[in-house]
């Protein structure tokens, strides 16, 4: 069995992460005896990345629910015997993982890099129930491009379009607003 994936994007600061934070708990409520857990990819790189961190465990600890964490910012997979066919994993996020991947691997090339990324999120959701994957949507706004930038947005791009092939539902972030994609979507709430 494989979890059902959930797949939510947008852009800075739209809300994707608290909205992948309700959608991890709602399922927590209809299902008492499984357990959340939340890969956290992010790296403390400066000052603001720091304090995204702080405020995103801050959220975790205020939450009614208990969320084991477990830090991960590059093989995810290996991660996927942590998991039982109960519980609920939010991993927060493919960008922040791909980005680590990237500066971790040496002379990878962008088929290999979406390969691997695409494998260790297959790991992830034969032992997990639920698979929430959480995004930015890079494309939305007008970046400067560079031989780097285009490399990563063709990357990002095309993970995007397997996870999205792979997942049950799949949900745009947008202003705070969740606009359902792909699936059938749960309440809002």
């Amino acid at each position: 069995m494989t979890a059902d994936i959930i797949f939510i994007c947008g852009g800075v600061r739209s809300g994707k992460s608290s909205f992948a934070e309700r959608r991890a708990e709602f399922y927590k409520s209809a299902l008492p005896e499984a357990a959340l857990y939340y890969i956290a990819c992010g790296r403390a790189v400066d000052d603001e990345m720091g304090q995204r961190i702080r405020k995103h465990q801050a959220d975790r600890r205020n939450s009614e629910h208990t969320w084991m964490t477990r830090e991960c910012p590059v093989n995810i997979g290996s991660l996927s015997d942590d998991f039982s066919s109960n519980d609920i994993v939010l991993l927060d996020c493919v960008t922040t993982l791909l980005t680590n991947e990237m500066f971790s691997a040496e002379s990878i090339n962008e088929r290999n890099l979406t390969e691997k990324i695409v494998q260790d999120i297959k790991k992830l959701s034969k032992n997990a129930g639920k698979l929430i994957l959480v995004s930015n949507d890079v494309f939305c706004e007008p970046v400067s491009t560079n031989d780097f930038v285009e490399h990563f947005t063709k990357t990002l791009g095309t993970i995007h379009q397997k996870l999205v092939e792979m997942a049950a539902e799949a949900y745009s972030i947008q202003n705070g607003i969740p606009v359902l994609k792909k699936g059938r979507g749960i309440p809002a709430g």
